[in-house]
């Protein structure tokens, strides 16, 4: 994480990317059991197809003679198709639509491994490069279009995949497939500082999200079925309490944290020329949000 956050060079920044995927591979297949294998080799298949794209990328960069994200020379970039190639990249290890479905098959991992993969280290790789190179120089629009797409359905197929979910971790994993749905987006919306506070905002809830649901598996004796641990809450109270806050952070409850940074997402959205299709799909993923958050403290509250 260092250094991909801190490399100006695009070797160094390889190096970081690469890294990240690797140890975050380790940490998946923890347990060493079948599951957990399987997990790991399905996020390393998704990232290894990342690491190619953001390879040719650097590529095309070296050919033009840019050596660091520092000094990029905006026509250049602009006109190629190397932003592109970076939002692909990005998009494999954001897990958005198409490359989703290795975020839930990580839930294999320990908790607190899925604390840390799933709040603000393998999951923010990709936009956080993104976000760097959108304060150096505009997005194309095609990028921008594939940003609003790819952001808008993944929040729609994480909202309704957490609806008929009964597995807790896997639940609160899905529900991070919205969040990343909205940050993309309001990098789609070309609001980039916009998504860095939201990208900040979930990675403090969410990373207290699924330490709390561990506290849970540990009361219940690693029983994960929400149709099995109902009433759990009235034995753990400070832990049901802060379940029931991160929680109401994700649909955004008025005065938590995400309040301040989703809604404005949304209704910035309102204010900037969106394709009514997305539009239509980011307002019926908001309500699915609702429906499956308050599902969840039903059963564990």
């Amino acid at each position: 994480m260092n250094f991909l956050i801190f490399s100006g060079s695009i070797f160094l920044l390889l190096v970081g990317w690469d890294g990240l995927g690797i140890t975050s591979f380790a940490l998946i297949i923890y347990y060493e059991s079948g599951e957990a294998q399987m997990a790991g080799f399905q996020t390393q298949i998704i990232n290894r197809v990342g690491d190619v794209i953001i390879v040719l990328s650097f590529f095309l960069l070296c050919c033009r003679g840019q050596f660091t994200v520092f000094r990029l020379r905006d026509k250049v970039f602009y006109n190629s198709g190397v932003v592109l190639l970076l939002s692909l990249a990005a998009l494999t290890k954001r897990a958005q639509f198409p490359f989703r479905s290795w975020l839930p098959a990580a839930m294999a991992a320990p908790t607190p491994v899925s604390a840390l993969v799933h709040s603000s280290t393998l999951v923010t790789a990709g936009i956080f490069i993104l976000i760097r190179l959108r304060h150096r120089t505009p997005l194309c629009p095609t990028t921008s279009r594939l940003l609003l797409l790819c952001g808008s359905v993944t929040c729609l197929l994480g909202g309704w995949a957490a609806t008929f979910e009964n597995d807790i971790k896997k639940v609160i994993a899905l529900s991070t497939l919205r969040q990343l749905g909205v940050i993309v987006f309001s990098l789609g919306i070309n609001f980039p500082a916009l998504g860095l506070f939201h990208l900040y905002t979930h990675a403090l809830f969410k990373a207290l999200l699924f330490l709390a649901a561990g506290h849970i598996l540990i009361i219940t004796w690693g029983s994960q079925d929400l149709r099995q641990i109902g009433g759990v809450g009235l034995r753990i109270p400070f832990t049901s309490l802060m379940f029931t806050v991160r929680r109401l952070c994700l649909v955004a409850a008025p005065f938590t944290r995400a309040f301040y940074s989703k809604h404005l997402i949304l209704e910035l959205m309102l204010s900037v020329p969106v394709n009514m299709v997305r539009f239509l799909i980011m307002g019926a993923a908001t309500f699915i949000t609702g429906k499956y958050v308050f599902r969840t403290l039903k059963s564990v509250v």
